[in-house]
């Protein structure tokens, strides 16, 4: 009898504390403001998640370069009207990889781009491919055209 009445007891408080929980899950998610810190905080974990960097060319079929590199650079223009700079420097950084004639492009860039921005280019490409201009640079190889780009480009 008395092992009936302890299972029902538990039983009871089990149920009980999930009903709870239910009831304050279904408040908290009725009120205004919970959708809106919701959104902000999945916007904080987007962010902690940037930059993805992945700029290293594909290999890219040479009739579809130019569309590649002018898609980039107008979604890296779209994100410089919205001030999203960090995002926009990822897309032309994207544009200089598949580029067949990056010098070219840098220095288009520098004259159009603001001074800032373009700084920001610049370390990004360091630190994406200067580990690159190092062992090239210890192997007394030939640079290739970005890397004397980005020599010249600090050489101010």
């Amino acid at each position: 009898m008395q092992m009936s009445v302890i299972g029902y007891v538990t039983i009871l408080c089990g149920t009980s504390l999930l009903a709870f929980c239910l009831y304050l899950d279904r408040r908290r998610h009725q009120d205004p403001s919970f959708r809106r810190r919701l959104k902000e905080r999945r916007q904080k974990l987007k962010k902690q998640h940037l930059p993805h960097y992945e700029i290293t060319p594909r290999n890219i079929d040479p009739r579809y370069r130019e569309a590649v590199i002018i898609k980039e650079i107008q979604m890296a223009e779209k994100l410089m009207v919205q001030d999203k700079l960090d995002e926009a420097i990822i897309h032309f950084a994207r544009a200089i990889s598949v580029c067949a004639d990056p010098e070219h492009l840098m220095n288009c860039l520098r004259h159009t781009l603001p001074a800032n921005a373009y700084d920001s280019l610049i370390h990004l490409l360091i630190k994406l491919y200067g580990e690159a201009c190092k062992v090239e640079e210890s192997e007394k190889t030939r640079p290739s055209k970005l890397n004397s780009e980005l020599a010249a480009s600090l050489a101010f």
